[in-house]
């Protein structure tokens, strides 16, 4: 559910038009989008090596950059 959550994200219109002006993005939503990828790569990592409760950990944090790039994309 937090990679359909972040799949949304990634091609909400606002990322895609300012990419398609050459404009980057507000730094805190750049920085939440950075971590949220970062916090997705590593619970996919520690799933893949069966440690259920860092996944849970990553999954948390990047649940909450999700959460500030819903707020600041709506």
């Amino acid at each position: 559910m937090l990679q359909a959550r972040a799949t949304t994200i990634r091609g909400h219109s606002l990322f895609r038009s300012q990419a398609a002006r050459g404009m980057s993005i507000r730094s805190d939503a750049a920085n939440a989008l950075t971590l949220m990828d970062t916090y997705l790569n590593n619970a996919v990592e520690a799933m893949n090596s069966s440690n259920a409760a860092s996944a849970r950990r990553y999954m948390e944090r990047a649940e909450r950059q999700i959460e500030i790039l819903e707020k600041i994309l709506n």
